[in-house]
């Protein structure tokens, strides 16, 4: 926490000791834009908080820290709607580098969630949908969703293609419902499903 109140660009408003503690604050101040979110907090775990922060604060971003890196609680991190998943260890510069990107797009992946999120399409059962479900893309969603997969920014999306800001945020928010995802990864997940994406065609941050 110490590296990161030397970043100018962060400004950190609280620190909680527990699940419990956090949720107390959310409920008497201004929520703030990102919780980095310990998963082995006592009273109230991070999985369990996680799920109420995101549907009473749904604005707020998550990134998930903790310890046991496994693809069990990425997955469980991911499908809650968390931002980001991270091993405690990671680097400090990766760590501001996460909370940069998921403040800016509302996501961030590195190799061990795409890795996860890979694995999980290829064992997974979710229904494929065609251009005859209702309720499919259209070619400009599509598009959108591809930029979104490449993790572009929204006002870089609305500059390649020739729309304003405010129409990629509209279909963006088109691309959450249609796809019932809870957040950008989860549009990414569906983008690989419904192989309109590869994993070879993402662009991981700093390539």
């Amino acid at each position: 926490m110490y590296l990161l109140s030397k970043e100018p660009a962060f400004t950190i408003t609280h620190q909680a000791d527990s699940g419990d503690a956090l949720l107390e604050y959310l409920t008497a101040n201004k929520a703030p834009d990102i919780i980095l979110l310990d998963l082995n907090m006592p009273g109230t775990n991070g999985v369990e908080a996680t799920k109420i922060i995101r549907k009473q604060y749904p604005d707020v971003k998550i990134i998930a820290l903790t310890s046991y890196y496994s693809d069990s609680f990425i997955n469980n991190m991911l499908e809650y709607g968390a931002g980001s998943f991270l091993s405690k260890d990671t680097p400090a510069n990766q760590l501001v580098q996460a909370i940069k990107e998921v403040h800016l797009k509302g996501y961030y992946y590195n190799d061990d969630i795409l890795k996860v999120i890979s694995n999980k399409i290829q064992y997974g059962s979710r229904k494929k949908l065609s251009r005859f479900d209702k309720g499919h893309l259209s070619n400009r969603e599509t598009d959108v969703l591809k930029l979104i997969c490449q993790q572009l920014t929204t006002a870089e999306i609305a500059e390649k293609l020739f729309i304003s800001y405010r129409t990629v945020e509209w279909h963006r928010n088109n691309l959450l419902a249609k796809t019932d995802s809870k957040n950008m990864i989860g549009l990414l997940v569906y983008a690989l499903e419904n192989n309109l994406m590869s994993i070879d065609e993402l662009l991981l941050p700093g390539q």
